[in-house]
């Protein structure tokens, strides 16, 4: 009987171990989910601020290139030879200015 009796007691002592370590499996099962959670979490925040960043630094070349191309454009406009008979009527336009320049100030003495 008190063998019974004993072996009843270390069954329920069994159990209640048991129950402990199963309970604290399980608190670590939840322990690695929430970690598993906040580690994906991270990598897809990590992972927007890298495409966000990508897509700024796109737009900043491709801003850049935009200005660089217009530059080039309006350069290329200055620069570009002018055909003689522009040239000779700039110079005879420049020429009567100065004629008329001189003509006024003749006038006003």
């Amino acid at each position: 009987r008190q063998y019974a009796l004993r072996r009843k007691q270390q069954q329920e002592l069994e159990v209640a171990r048991l129950a402990k370590v199963q309970e604290s499996l399980l608190e670590r099962e939840e322990e690695a989910k929430r970690e598993l959670e906040r580690r994906l979490k991270e990598r897809h925040e990590e992972a927007l601020r890298r495409v966000e960043e990508s897509e700024r630094k796109q737009q900043e070349r491709n801003e850049a290139r935009r200005l660089a191309q217009q530059h080039q454009k309006q350069y290329s406009k200055k620069m570009r030879p002018q055909p003689l008979f522009l040239r000779m009527e700039l110079v005879k336009k420049e020429a009567e200015e100065r004629k008329e320049e001189e003509v006024r100030r003749a006038l006003q003495q």
